[in-house]
């Protein structure tokens, strides 16, 4: 999927039914960072991270 923006806000405990611990949870969301620079940029399209960096995930 190609995408343009990729926001992360936190990592709760939520999802720990869909991810063993939480340090694989946050390996998935690294991911969708990672995903953002592999696409082709669009001409006159900025790729954008928006990251809380008061996460201590972040």
């Amino acid at each position: 999927m190609d995408f343009d923006v990729a926001v992360f806000t936190n990592l709760s405990q939520d999802h720990l039914d869909l991810h063993k611990t939480m340090d694989e949870y946050a390996k998935v969301k690294y991911r969708l960072f990672d995903n953002l620079v592999k696409y082709k940029r669009k001409p006159g399209i900025k790729k954008i991270s928006i990251i809380n960096l008061d996460s201590s995930y972040s």
